[in-house]
């Protein structure tokens, strides 16, 4: 019961999302709002839900993903420097000629219990305790795996609840 919960508010999030841009089917061709021939070119881009606090899931914020800049490292540190840079980023899609991205690295993910993520030498940093829809989250000061943690989602769905504050990521993210 509680999954269908889950589903049902990832699909009006999303379903009111996909309203709110004006881009339509006829037949094999996209229409704009106006009913104009839209042809879609799209960019794939990926951001990281940052974690300053391990066990508080209401910490975090998004990133672009941490591999675009220079380093491989975080090269914002907040929400306001992040949303400039996200910002920025989009700003130069749109004059690289792409009008849709594709936003990857915010859906949660079903794990089973039992599930390992291991380093390259085979040694266990995190082992799922529970069978449940996760999000994971990359930590701002440490890139270690054990530190990169792994947030379930379950009901009940109030404020507090990590389902609430994604929905809440994902609609300042549009």
């Amino acid at each position: 019961m509680k999954w269908r919960l889950v589903f049902s508010l990832f699909f009006i999030t999303f379903g009111i999302a996909a309203l709110g841009q004006y881009v339509t089917i006829l037949g094999r061709q996209f229409k704009d709002e106006n009913g104009n021939n839209f042809e879609p070119m799209v960019c794939n881009y990926t951001i990281n839900i940052v974690n300053t606090d391990t066990s508080d899931f209401l910490t975090t914020y998004i990133s672009p993903d941490h591999r675009f800049g220079s380093t491989n490292g975080f090269e914002c540190s907040g929400t306001e420097s992040c949303d400039d840079q996200l910002k920025n980023d989009f700003t130069q899609m749109l004059y690289m000629g792409f009008n849709t991205v594709r936003i990857m690295g915010i859906s949660p993910y079903y794990l089973s219990e039992g599930f390992q993520f291991k380093y390259s030498d085979g040694t266990v940093c995190w082992e799922c305790t529970e069978s449940a829809f996760y999000v994971y989250t990359n930590n701002y000061f440490n890139g270690d795996c054990k530190f990169n943690t792994r947030f379930a989602l379950h009901s009940p769905f109030d404020e507090d609840s990590v389902a609430l504050h994604l929905f809440t990521l994902i609609n300042h993210l549009i």
